[in-house]
């Protein structure tokens, strides 16, 4: 089945207003041929010297009758011009909405491996573009291909019928015409897919510069970027300017061939008149119908160039529709329950297929916590804030509010962590630092209200999730008692704001040691259970924030000395007084002296391991 075909059959739906249109069709066509039968009687009978002739079932032609049968025939040819316009419009605008839908479903439910074989601005464009050509070819071209049609045909039928003969010779030479029409149309097809891929890919350089613009200016490549553009507009502007020259060839090529053919006709109609076989009304008639139909021909010349044009769009819709998903259903699928806690992922693994049996990932682990999605939360969504009222999880629904708040909120979490297993350990200034497996067991207990800009802790909420349980690696410091003998001036709350200030430094210097997101290192200050009965010595540690762990907790073990190293001079650098996001964090999170507290243990750690430290 051609692709015209295809597309055709999107209109079946619709047989009931095609046929409408159609009717409408047959009165302009009727009526355009009718009034070129009023030209005869004019000619002979109301202008001429003669007697009036009858004009239809016997009827005299006068002024009179003559003037009212051209105001009824422009009636409904007007009529039928408007109904058949509107109604092949709305078929055609039926048509599209449709196949868009359609083809917006098929795309969406393909795999991967499709959209990684396809940018974006080709899928977009032939969403938009090639699907906007097609609503041009269902509503406008047939529609003038039909109504334009059916009028050539009735021109047709009113020249037999003055002189068969010369009817014949004109009909003879249609050939003529309609050769270079068809060699032109296919030249057009092939140059209007250019068109569209051209555009497709003009939309993929803008989509990609446009979403990716942090990466645009952060390497300073808008130059680049735009030369790009550039070079796509000019093949788009070249490929253009072909069919722009293969269209143009058609109206003055119209033209010619219809001089040829008036030269024609005048000279054998003033030897039929001559010679008595002709009244000059008829032979006037004759021409007429001629003339008429060099309208209609001439727009059939520029349909079969949007035809052609609309084809070529519907190949490369239908080339996406004929794509099969690789991925199927099973028919057996088990139906998930509704998510209550946390999803996770264990030991997944993934390859492109176009690059053989090499994985991108393997047997990556992760959790996906229900925590930035809670009750009471500040959800953000097209750039709106809204505020979860309560959640229905049988349902999968959250019902929200819209708000305008000066905040966002931060889930708080209570960890504890439990040694499983010590890699390696190593003393640095009085502590000992060591990385190993470690257990995980984090229960979302609360949300903190961060106000936008300044980030303070503006308030706070209680929350009860169901507790998560994790395995994975870390890097901690043992705080031994007589390490923190050293500090008896500072009260247990002072200590312990201090040593969340230096978790809170630790992790933001680590990200960058081991070149990661902040958000990949979890912090967790916990009490060592042996020695908890007589004396306060706290683990400080820096987990990997995902299961299994993913290397960065032996790499920060290496870079240790670096890293208390960085966290003092960072902690010199911030000209803040007690604290602030970009050094130990909120006041109200370390308290008054948690920025001193931190500095004062850097200070020893650094000078006992012999560092160049800058601690304030």
């Amino acid at each position: 089945m051609s692709a015209f075909s295809r597309l055709l059959a999107y209109a079946r739906p619709y047989q009931g207003r095609l046929a409408a249109a159609v009717a409408a069709m047959l009165f302009y066509a009727a009526a355009s041929a009718g009034l070129v039968t009023l030209i005869q009687p004019l000619m002979d009978g109301v202008l001429g010297p003669g007697p009036d002739i009858p004009l239809f079932f016997g009827i005299r032609v006068t002024l009179g009758t003559w003037s009212a049968a051209v105001l009824i025939i422009y009636l409904f040819k007007g009529l039928g011009s408007y109904f058949s316009t509107y109604l092949m419009t709305d078929v055609g605008q039926r048509v599209v909405r449709d196949l868009r839908n359609k083809l917006f479903h098929h795309v969406l439910r393909q795999s991967a491996t499709f959209f990684s074989q396809r940018t974006s601005g080709q899928l977009m464009s032939g969403i938009t573009n090639d699907v906007q050509q097609i609503q041009v070819a269902v509503s406008e071209t047939v529609g003038d291909l039909l109504r334009e049609g059916l009028a050539v045909l009735g021109y047709a039928c009113l020249m037999f019928y003055y002189d068969y003969k010369l009817a014949l010779v004109v009909v003879t030479g249609a050939p003529v015409v309609v050769y270079p029409l068809v060699r032109l149309g296919q030249r057009v097809r092939r140059t209007s897919r250019r068109v569209q891929e051209e555009l497709a890919y003009l939309s993929h350089i803008t989509i990609e510069a446009f979403a990716g613009h942090r990466i645009v200016k952060a390497f300073g490549a808008e130059d680049h970027e735009t030369t790009r553009f550039k070079r796509a507009t000019e093949r788009l502007y070249r490929t253009n300017l072909k069919v722009t020259s293969t269209v143009s060839v058609l109206p003055p090529l119209m033209e010619f061939l219809g001089g040829v053919a008036i030269v024609g006709l005048i000279s054998y109609g003033s030897r039929k008149i001559n010679s008595g076989g002709m009244t000059q009304g008829d032979f006037i008639a004759f021409v007429v119908a001629a003339f008429m139909m060099y309208g209609p021909i001439k727009k059939l010349s520029r349909v079969n160039t949007n035809l052609q044009q609309a084809i070529a769009a519907s190949e490369r819709i239908f080339e996406l529709l004929d794509i099969h998903s690789e991925v199927k259903e099973r028919v057996d699928a088990v139906v998930l329950p509704a998510v209550r806690s946390t999803i996770e992922f264990r030991n997944v693994s993934f390859h492109y297929e176009d690059r053989g049996a090499k994985h991108v990932l393997r047997e990556v682990s992760f959790p996906v916590a229900l925590t930035s999605l809670h009750e009471k939360a500040i959800y953000l969504h097209d750039a709106r804030q809204y505020q979860v009222e309560r959640f229905d999880y049988a349902g999968r629904k959250a019902y929200v509010r819209r708000v305008d708040s000066d905040y966002f909120t931060d889930a708080i979490d209570y960890t504890q962590v439990k040694e499983l297993e010590e890699f390696e350990s190593s003393p640095a200034g009085g502590v000992k630092i060591a990385h190993g497996d470690v257990r995980l067991n984090r229960q979302i207990v609360g949300f903190k209200k961060i106000k936008f800009y300044t980030m303070e802790n503006v308030g706070a909420g209680h929350l009860s999730l169901p507790e998560q349980e994790m395995h994975t690696t870390a890097f901690w410091l043992h705080f031994p008692a007589e390490f923190l003998a050293r500090f008896a001036d500072l009260s247990p709350a002072d200590r312990q704001g201090g040593l969340v200030a230096l978790g809170a430094l630790l992790r933001t210097v680590g990200a960058l040691c081991v070149m990661c997101d902040p958000r990949d290192l979890g912090v967790s200050i916990t009490e060592d259970i042996a020695g908890a009965l007589t004396a306060f010595e706290p683990n400080l540690y820096l987990y990997d924030n995902y299961p299994g762990g993913i290397g960065q907790s032996a790499a920060l073990f290496k870079l240790a000395p670096r890293l208390l190293d960085g966290a003092a001079t960072l902690l010199a650098a911030c000209p803040c007084e007690s604290g602030c996001p970009s050094c130990v964090g909120p006041i109200g999170e370390v308290g008054e002296r948690g920025k001193e507290v931190a500095g004062r243990i850097l200070r020893e750690l650094v000078q006992v391991a012999g560092l160049n430290a800058h601690a304030g």
